[in-house]
Formats: structure tokens, C-alpha cells, sequence
């Protein structure tokens, strides 16, 4: 859906997929870190995709505390509409 809107003429929208390129199942959490950090450093916005156990963990906290801190705007997007936020 944002990949449309960055594609519609309509909307005043412009999107840029900064995905990280270090697997989420790597053990170098550090290194995860630091990509993501500076992934949040470079956007204006702070995507959070919700899931079933998003709100328990500890990383999905700091990188919004971290997006809060620095006053990007935040956006969460259940996948389900019963999932709870964090």
C-alpha cells in the first residue's frame, strides 16, 4: 500500500525503503543495532509493523524510544487488528 502512494500523483507521499541488510536471525545483535539506529537517525517517520509478540520485546522498545527521543513521527500498523501495540 505505501509503495502505491509513493507511486499516486495524488498523494503528497514519497517513500524509501531503508531496509536493513543484516538477517534479523543474526547473532551480531550489535551489528543489527547499529544498522537499524542509523537506519532511524536518516528517516523522518518510524514504521512499526505489529505483530503477535511485537509488544514483548525488548529491541522493537529501544528502537522506539530511540525514534521518540529524537522526534521522528511514529506509525504502527497491526497486522492483525487484535494484536497489542507496544
Amino acid at each position: 500500500m505505501i509503495k502505491r502512494w509513493d507511486k499516486n500523483s495524488e498523494f503528497d507521499f514519497s517513500f524509501y525503503d531503508p531496509s536493513v541488510d543484516i538477517s534479523v536471525d543474526s547473532t551480531d545483535s550489535s551489528a543489527i543495532a547499529g544498522v537499524i539506529s542509523d537506519k532511524i537517525n536518516n528517516s523522518t517517520h518510524f514504521l512499526c509493523l505489529v505483530g503477535n509478540k511485537t509488544h514483548q520485546s525488548e529491541r522493537v522498545a529501544g528502537e522506539i524510544d530511540k525514534a521518540k527521543a529524537l522526534n521522528k513521527r511514529l506509525v504502527a500498523v497491526k497486522i492483525e487488528p487484535f494484536y497489542k501495540s507496544p
